[in-house]
């Protein structure tokens, strides 16, 4: 079904449980530098007390998608899937946006169309706003166009990404091992001319040979500097 971003989500919808709550209620805390580029996923781990956070931040609850609206962090990917919310609740940057999917949208299959590098470059041609303060507009979003398939269809898609996903993060692994098997290369000896004639002092082995020209001993690299040629 053809329809629009606006049509299947609620757009940084209030929160109507937020008043009973006390305001030494725990909730998860989440800057923009907990929310990795382009895994969907944040660091719900530090928490403030919900007194300390009532007013200037953004609040979202448990399975609501997160958007970054500014430069860089939109175009770098930080989007995310709100999941392990202290209490269920959480606040965050006012640089995010905040999405929640009505019935008969899963929020994982929202992700991923947000994740979207195309929509994700599309989106920031449509930026305004002063250099290094440029964001998103949210008529961009709300209006985009989005084909919503029946849920047992977003389930065989996610099937599908998760899968390929897995293949990927395994092999990155087994590279990221690979390397680390390696073992280091070696430089090549570097000398200039002051190290070679504080080795041949060193060694006394400058009455025995003389005191030599550096280019006698050391072969010159362009980059390198001198490289020693000739046995001590």
């Amino acid at each position: 079904m053809k329809t629009t971003l606006g049509e299947v989500c609620a757009f940084n919808p209030r929160i109507p449980f937020l008043e009973p709550l006390p305001d030494d209620t725990e909730v998860s805390f989440v800057p923009m530098a907990a929310v990795e580029e382009e895994s969907g996923r944040l660091d719900a781990s530090q928490t403030r007390t919900l007194g300390s956070v009532r007013r200037g931040y953004t609040p979202f609850i448990e399975n609501d998608v997160i958007f970054a609206k500014i430069t860089p962090c939109m175009e770098n990917g930080k989007i995310a899937l709100a999941t392990g919310l202290k209490n269920g609740l959480a606040y965050g940057s006012t640089e995010f946006f905040v999405f929640r999917p009505y019935d008969g949208l899963l929020p994982r299959f929202l992700l991923h169309f947000l994740l979207q590098p195309s929509l994700r470059e599309d989106a920031e041609h449509q930026m305004a706003g002063a250099s290094g303060q440029k964001r998103v507009p949210a008529s961009y979003l709300l209006n985009h166009e989005f084909s919503l398939p029946p849920t047992r269809e977003q389930e065989r898609i996610l099937a599908k990404l998760d899968a390929t996903l897995s293949r990927l993060e395994r092999a990155e692994t087994a590279s990221r091992r690979a390397r680390e098997r390696v073992p280091p290369v070696v430089p090549p000896l570097t000398l200039d001319g002051s190290h070679c004639y504080k080795l041949f002092v060193a060694t006394k082995k400058v009455n025995s040979f003389g005191i030599k020209q550096i280019h006698a001993l050391c072969a010159k690299h362009p980059g390198w500097g001198y490289l020693h040629k000739a046995p001590l």
